[in-house]
């Protein structure tokens, strides 16, 4: 489990990067623990809207552009308006 978490942390580190942070300290690490707690919180039964809006506001406070009116496919019901 440690070695699969590591692995998570390391592609999101490359990710976070990518976007311009570097290589701060515990940047990844952070994000990581916060995206793993939403996902179980998911799968615990908790409202998905609170959980949708608490990844837009982490990927917003990360410094990526709040995404509004844009199309994304879902594999289950088709295209859903952000």
């Amino acid at each position: 489990m440690r070695q699969l978490y590591a692995s998570y942390v390391a592609a999101l580190s490359a990710g976070l990067r990518r976007i311009g942070f570097g290589n701060q300290g515990g940047a990844a690490e952070a994000t990581f623990a916060a995206l793993d707690g939403l996902v179980l919180q998911l799968l615990a039964g908790v409202d998905p809207i609170g959980v949708e809006n608490a990844i837009r506001y982490l990927w917003v406070t990360l410094g990526g552009q709040p995404a509004t009116g844009v199309e994304r496919q879902d594999n289950l019901s088709g295209p859903v308006r952000l």
